[in-house]
């Protein structure tokens, strides 16, 4: 499969991705205030604070990775894949995003210096996909996502632009 990435910018594109991927709901932490059914940290579309990267296959969205710039260089990234871009497909493109990010002026002025990106324990899958793209464990916030009344802890993982 080949992958293309491009800056995306309409907010009903990502409203759609969002859709048909199935399963920010699932994810979403209780109490996230949902837009159009989809969490509200998704479609948040300010430049000097978030940036979406489109993820292409055959002129298809296929998916897209949220940055928001959580300030002093750090970036945090969400991940959203449809199906019909998972596995090798998928970690091809979250390298590429890595590279693209760290050499653009992603949020207006600046680009960021680390990506992090916090994963539910209970979702082991975000985890690995973490890992197969290059990010380096960094260590666990105790009882931090609370999903179904129930807390689980959060592993952060994240990579410096000089390890690339």
């Amino acid at each position: 499969m080949k992958i293309v990435l491009s800056p995306l910018t309409n907010s009903e594109a990502i409203r759609r991705l969002c859709e048909r991927s199935g399963e920010w709901e699932a994810m979403r932490a209780d109490g996230e205030p949902l837009i159009d059914g989809v969490p509200w940290s998704l479609v948040t579309m300010n430049p000097r604070r978030s940036a979406w990267l489109g993820v292409w296959s055959d002129s298809r969205l296929v998916g897209a990775f949220l940055f928001i710039n959580l300030g002093d260089g750090i970036a945090e990234v969400h991940t959203l894949m449809t199906r019909e871009c998972r596995g090798k497909a998928a970690v091809q493109a979250g390298k590429e995003a890595l590279l693209w990010v760290f050499h653009h002026r992603v949020f207006l002025d600046e680009s960021p210096d680390e990506i992090i990106t916090n994963c539910p324990e209970p979702n082991r899958a975000a985890s690995y996909y973490a890992a197969a793209v290059g990010l380096n464990y960094q260590g666990r916030h105790p009882m931090a996502w609370v999903k179904h009344g129930k807390a689980h802890d959060l592993l952060q993982w994240g990579i410096h632009k000089f390890e690339l």
